[in-house]
């Protein structure tokens, strides 16, 4: 499970500064890639749940407009990847 001590680390943040903000980020991609997926957030999830959380976070963490001068920051294309293996091959 995805922590955000383990996401700091994922992100080589190092500080405290934005911790409430992060863990927002974090709550709402669980809360998205569970949705998707149909993967529940538990000790059980398969490793590439857990990246998915983090890639996607982090997503949001370095492109936090909606829009900028430079263009539109599309999701990263691994993050797909994950999310389409995770809805084909979770079993409950």
């Amino acid at each position: 499970m995805v922590d955000l001590e383990k996401f700091k680390f994922h992100a080589r943040i190092d500080d405290d500064f934005e911790d409430s903000y992060i863990q927002l980020l974090l709550d709402a991609a669980i809360n998205y890639v569970s949705k998707i997926t149909g993967v529940p957030n538990d000790e059980n999830a398969p490793p590439e749940y857990d990246l998915a959380i983090m890639i996607l976070a982090l997503h949001w963490y370095t492109n936090r407009e909606v829009l900028s001068d430079r263009g539109t920051n599309q999701v990263p294309y691994g993050l797909g990847m994950l999310i389409a293996n995770l809805r084909t091959n979770w079993t409950i």
